[in-house]
């Protein structure tokens, strides 16, 4: 079994046992006087895997990008009880972290590249993982075979995308964001990386994916989006 570790987090700091891990109340973002994503609310609770489907431009990527506060954006947000104003953006993201598409490499080797987060002031005083969890880690994504100081220059697109996808599921958030987190991969690679997410979920944490392959067997909720506005389409798949 390998370990699971999900971001630290005072769960005294929740409103209650029942609060959703992340809140969104009527979240909007504009552009250019254009307005890309339509007030929007959510609730992702402990344990929940979400997956969002629509069309490109239809404003998935926008979201996800404003629930990282990586864009200005307008209406409530909040982790476990804690409005986004009594945290700065660099201790939400340490919690709320988007893997964008496509991927790219942080660092030289694969090791460095998967310790990257490490380098940051958030997470300093932290534990790196150890090269024997690097490893395991890696194995259980289908990426047994490359030595930890392999070129990420080697590395092909679909390598990447995992490399990538464990480098941010390692750095320990509660919250992941995925953007397309099945592009660039073979069947057997995608299933392998759902299961991970899910394990990160079942862990205490959660996950967001936006995307436009089918979803994940499992799911928890499927949600819409279309021309900047979101709605739920199923409970469960």
């Amino acid at each position: 079994m390998l370990p699971l570790t999900v971001g630290e987090f005072d769960v005294h700091d929740q409103t209650s046992a029942a609060a959703p891990l992340l809140t969104a109340r009527s979240l909007r973002v504009e552009r250019a006087g254009r307005l890309v994503v339509h007030p929007a609310s959510l609730d992702l609770h402990v344990g929940e895997v979400l997956w969002l489907q629509g069309p490109s431009g239809s404003g998935k990527s926008t979201l996800l990008r404003a629930l990282a506060r990586l864009v200005p954006w307008s209406g409530e947000l909040a982790l476990a009880g804690r409005r986004a104003a009594r945290l700065s953006p660099r201790e939400w993201r340490a919690q709320v972290a988007l893997l964008p598409s496509p991927p790219v490499p942080l660092a030289e080797t694969l090791a460095e590249d998967l310790l990257a987060p490490w380098q940051l002031r958030a997470r300093r005083g932290r534990e790196a993982p150890s090269p024997e969890t690097l490893a395991r880690e890696l194995e259980a994504l289908g990426l047994g075979g490359l030595a930890l100081d392999r070129p990420t220059r080697e590395l092909s697109l679909g390598q990447l995308a995992r490399v990538a996808f464990l480098r941010t599921v390692l750095s320990g958030p509660k919250v992941l964001l995925l953007d397309e987190p099945a592009a660039n991969l073979d069947p057997a690679s995608a299933e392998l990386l759902a299961a991970r997410a899910f394990r990160h979920a079942e862990a205490g944490g959660a996950v967001f994916a936006a995307g436009h392959t089918t979803p994940w067997e499992g799911v928890h909720r499927l949600l819409r989006m279309a021309h900047g506005g979101l709605e739920t389409i199923d409970a469960a798949i």
